[in-house]
C-alpha cells in the first residue's frame, strides 16, 4: 500500500500486545481503513464522508486510540472554525493518522497545542464513537486473516446491483489490486465486475438455480477472473445465500485461485 498520511514513514512501538499485529502506525492506518465508516465520522461532516475520503471527520478518536496503543501525547493544529485538528507525538516521532483529508494544504505540526481526551471526551456522541472505533479494531486483530493465501471472503448484495459490501486482503491481492479502493474501482464495486465478461450469464444462472430456487441456500460454481494486469486465472465460488432481519439478502463467499492453490498444494515441504 502507498502510504500519503503525514508522517507515514515515521515509527513508534505498541506499549503492549493488547491489539495483535498492530506494531507500528502503518499498521494502525492499514487496519483502520477498513474500519472508517460514516458512523465514526464526526456527525457535522458526514454529508461529506465516503470512502474516497475516509479520514474525514476522524482525527480526535483515531488520535486517542493511536495513543492507548503508541502512548505518546495528542496534539492540535488549530482549525479556522476554533476547533483542533489531532494528531500523535510518540518520541521524536510525529504522525497524523488522518490528514489526508486535507489533501494538499500544508498543516502545522508544531506540538504547541496539547489536547486532552477528558475535554475531547465530555462529549458523549464523541465518546462513543471511539469507544465504537476501539471495539471495531479489537474485533479486526482477532479475526484478522492471514495474507498471502490463494483464496479469500467477499460479501455483495443479493440484488440486481450486486453491491460489494466487503473483501478481505486476500482477494483484493487476487484481482492484482493494492488496496480496497483500487479493487472496488477495478471491479465497479459489483460481483458482476469480479467476474469473466464471458463467463458471467452462465454462472449467474448457476447461482440463482442453486439458491434461489433450489433446496439448499448455498452454491459452488467455477468461472474465470481477470486481474488488473491483465492476467486470467480460474476460481472456485463456494457461496451462501443469507438473509437478514432487514429483508435484504447477501451473498457470502469464499473464492480459490484454482491454479495457484494447486501449485502450492504440489510445491509444500
Amino acid at each position: 500500500m502507498e502510504y500519503k498520511y503525514f508522517g507515514w514513514n515515521e515509527n513508534a512501538l505498541p506499549l503492549n500486545d493488547a491489539y495483535k499485529d498492530i506494531n507500528s502506525p502503518r499498521d494502525l492506518y492499514d487496519a483502520l481503513s477498513y474500519i472508517w465508516c460514516e458512523y465514526t465520522c464526526a456527525p457535522r461532516m458526514r454529508k461529506d464522508w465516503s470512502r474516497e475520503n475516509r479520514t474525514l471527520g476522524q482525527c480526535s478518536i483515531t488520535a486517542f486510540l493511536a495513543q492507548d496503543i503508541f502512548g505518546g501525547d495528542v496534539y492540535g493544529v488549530p482549525l479556522k472554525d476554533g476547533g483542533f485538528h489531532c494528531y500523535n507525538k510518540v518520541g521524536d516521532s510525529v504522525f497524523d493518522l488522518t490528514s489526508e483529508q486535507f489533501k494538499d494544504e500544508i498543516l502545522n505540526y508544531n506540538c504547541e497545542n496539547p489536547q486532552s481526551r477528558e475535554k475531547h471526551f465530555a462529549s458523549e456522541e464523541k465518546h462513543l464513537r471511539y469507544e465504537y472505533l476501539k471495539r471495531q479494531l479489537k474485533e479486526y486483530c482477532m479475526g484478522h486473516i492471514p495474507t498471502q493465501l490463494p483464496g479469500g471472503f467477499f460479501i455483495y448484495n443479493n440484488d440486481e446491483k450486486e453491491e460489494i459490501l466487503y473483501a478481505e486482503e486476500n482477494v483484493i491481492n487476487m484481482f492484482g489490486c493494492s488496496d480496497m479502493d483500487e479493487f472496488r474501482q477495478f471491479t465497479l464495486n459489483s460481483f458482476k465486475g469480479m467476474v469473466h465478461p464471458e463467463d458471467y450469464n452462465k454462472i449467474s444462472n448457476q447461482i440463482q438455480a442453486q439458491t434461489v430456487f433450489g433446496e439448499k441456500r448455498h452454491d459452488y460454481v467455477r468461472f474465470r477472473i481477470v486481474t488488473k494486469q491483465g492476467a486470467v486465472h480460474y476460481v472456485e465460488d463456494f457461496g451462501h445465500l443469507l438473509h437478514g432481519i432487514d429483508g435484504k439478502s447477501y451473498f457470502y463467499v469464499f473464492i480459490v485461485d484454482v491454479d495457484q492453490n494447486e501449485y502450492l498444494n504440489m510445491n509444500r515441504n
